[in-house]
């Protein structure tokens, strides 16, 4: 995990969560692959900042190994992957 990581959420800081699928470059991956949720994570803020929209904002994560620490919170919200750049890393 990096250093330092940035993150989306929505104006309500909730999690902006989305199916593997919805990202085309995954989509070689298998069928059962694609229908797992996944959160991506940004080691950049100024590309965190492209991909934002109106309704959503960016928090800093100082210490990303708080995804490690609350990963069985995360599966019970149904997210099993993370996106960190170009990596695909399972919970």
């Amino acid at each position: 995990l990096p250093d330092l990581a940035f993150m989306i959420v929505d104006k309500n800081t909730e999690l902006e969560s989305k199916m593997l699928s919805e990202y085309p470059e995954w989509s070689f991956l298998p069928s059962e692959d694609l229908k797992k949720t996944t959160l991506e994570i940004f080691t950049d803020n100024k590309f965190a900042k492209r991909k934002c929209s109106k309704n959503q904002k960016i928090i800093k994560i100082p210490n990303p190994k708080v995804f490690i620490i609350a990963r069985e919170i995360l599966k019970r919200k149904g997210i099993t992957m993370l996106i960190i750049d170009d990596n695909l890393l399972n919970l």
